[in-house]
């Protein structure tokens, strides 16, 4: 999915590396991600439905500066999804960014 919005790529890119607030866009789901702020290596995990449960390992996370873009990778580690997802957040002016949101997943089992 790729999306234009009017907000700045530094604020984009804040809300969406809040993986929290996740559930406004993918509904039934909560995500439980470090108190602290997210770093690299931090472990999160997606609930859908309160059963099925999706655990991502922080990849990368390096903030939009300047003009380079943002960018988010997490690595699927099971128990039913493996694969990676990748949200990157590109300034295209002072107050608006480009968000490419991509996401490369398949089943972990037999099936």
């Amino acid at each position: 999915m790729e999306r234009t919005v009017d907000l700045g790529a530094t604020d984009a890119f804040a809300l969406l590396a809040d993986l929290e607030t996740h559930e406004r866009w993918i509904p039934l789901t909560r995500i439980t991600a470090p108190a602290d702020a997210l770093q690299p290596g931090d472990v999160v995990v997606a609930r859908t439905a309160g059963v099925l449960e999706d655990r991502m390992r922080v990849e990368q996370l390096t903030p939009p500066t300047g003009g380079t873009a943002g960018v988010l990778r997490m690595r699927k580690l099971g128990p039913v999804l493996l694969g990676e997802a990748v949200i990157t957040v590109e300034p295209v002016g002072p107050d608006s960014a480009r968000i490419r949101w991509e996401a490369q997943t398949w089943l972990a089992g037999p099936l």
